[in-house]
């Protein structure tokens, strides 16, 4: 994680084309050097459970969810998976229910109210699931967040 550190350029300095590239290049370099310790950091991603399927193991922590098939632990490993990263509306929908429902597609305002309100309640259970969830130093829930994304049109959950 070290060579994450990013470099800016001298403040006194006017931002020409090259030094864009630099700060881009930089950024690049950064965000690359992120995600690669991300992925190699062994419990960054929740797991089932070898003894119980109805548990997910995440940072040590087991968080009792259902049935790996049931639409909340679906979610949730959704969400989890893509720590940081907003996750589309529409692949939320695909993910728990199977389909989507759109403008683009033509469906029915009901169906996308419907589809909205099911996402909303299970984001609801998760969080609850986690404020119940004890981690040594507070609960799971003063660790990690689920929001609304950024374009509003999904959710994405952050550690903190």
């Amino acid at each position: 994680m070290e060579n994450a550190i990013l470099k800016l350029p001298d403040q006194s300095a006017a931002f020409t084309a090259e030094s864009l590239q630099v700060l881009l290049g930089e950024l690049r370099r950064c965000t690359n050097a992120v995600e690669n310790a991300v992925k190699k950091s062994p419990g960054i991603k929740p797991t089932l459970s070898p003894t119980d399927d109805h548990c997910a193991i995440w940072l040590g922590v087991h968080i009792r969810l259902g049935s790996p098939n049931e639409k909340l632990s679906k979610l949730f490993f959704l969400l989890a998976d893509r720590l940081g990263y907003d996750v589309g509306i529409e692949e939320i929908q695909r993910a728990i229910d199977g389909m989507e429902t759109s403008y683009r597609i033509g469906s029915p305002s009901i169906d996308r109210v419907r589809s909205w309100e099911r996402i909303r309640k299970l984001v609801s259970r998760i969080r609850r699931k986690l404020r119940a969830t004890n981690l040594n130093d507070g609960k799971m829930s003063d660790h990690l967040r689920i929001i609304v994304a950024t374009n509003k049109r999904g959710y994405s959950m952050h550690a903190s």
